[in-house]
């Protein structure tokens, strides 16, 4: 279970790993529906509407409406699942014409997870994500040595986690 997150209904926790197991192939159609089908389960779960947003990186209106939907239940969530939740709302908050301010706040408020819970592996992955989205985008990455320790970190936990593609992209101009 890569985020055990605030529910006593075991489908709502399996179709929530599927949809995050999803969004790291960038799977994004599938993973809303496995999202879906984890909210279906358990409709009081914060985190099934924050996945529901992250896999709607392409439609920013259609991810503000989840990630709004996440927040009216963030008082059922654990101080960690709200921390996911106000790192995702901030990256929606921004003005996107501010692009470089919300990308950097997104970072630190990943980074902050990392920090205060250096046992999460899915916050190690969306920061390693975040990091290459950004250099997509124009941002040099200083160190990609630094960022592929940390898919080493996420591996030594899980040897079969999805962030070997992280790892593909990461190296594609270097290697």
């Amino acid at each position: 279970r890569a985020i055990p997150i605030s529910t006593k209904v075991p489908d709502c926790q399996r179709f929530f790993d599927q949809g995050l197991g999803q969004l790291h192939g960038f799977w994004y159609f599938e993973a809303e529906r496995s999202f879906r089908q984890a909210a279906l389960a358990d409709p009081d779960c914060p985190m099934t509407y924050w996945g529901m947003a992250l896999a709607n990186v392409n439609n920013d209106k259609r991810a503000k409406g989840f990630i709004a939907e996440a927040i009216e239940r963030r008082e059922r969530a654990t101080p960690r699942e709200r921390m996911y939740l106000d790192a995702l709302r901030t990256w929606h908050d921004t003005d996107p014409k501010k692009d470089k301010d919300r990308r950097r706040a997104y970072v630190r408020a990943l980074e902050a997870i990392v920090q205060q819970h250096p046992d999460d592996i899915e916050a190690k992955a969306l920061l390693v994500l975040q990091i290459w989205q950004n250099h997509s985008r124009g941002w040099p990455i200083s160190s990609h040595q630094a960022v592929d320790a940390l898919i080493d970190q996420v591996l030594a936990v899980e040897p079969m986690h999805p962030i070997h593609h992280y790892r593909i992209h990461l190296w594609d101009d270097e290697k």
